[in-house]
């Protein structure tokens, strides 16, 4: 997983805010997710979680990792013919998925 240092935000947030993030990264799978997590702990960084930054203002420059979660895919689990159960990745858009 690569890290980037001071990383633009703002394609990462509705309004558009020009800020940054110390560190920023992509989260495609659990391992790098557990990554990220030992580059914090290592750095005593703060973290915090993004998706589309749809629902989220920030205030200013973040001094830590943004992890963006990307972790991509959609199940289909039948059990019989009226009901199924859907596993979804953490990165996928709400709105195609409904």
């Amino acid at each position: 997983m690569q890290f980037e240092s001071e990383y633009p935000l703002t394609n990462h947030n509705s309004f558009g805010f020009k800020l940054k993030t110390a560190y920023w990264g992509s989260a495609e799978t659990v391992d790098d997710i557990r990554e990220a997590l030992c580059f914090c702990k290592d750095r005593a960084l703060p973290i915090m979680a993004l998706g589309e930054g749809s629902n989220v203002v920030i205030a200013g420059d973040y001094p830590g990792l943004v992890l963006h979660i990307a972790v991509p895919g959609i199940e289909i689990i039948r059990h019989n013919e009226i009901s199924a159960w859907v596993r979804v990745g953490a990165g996928v858009n709400w709105q195609s998925l409904v």
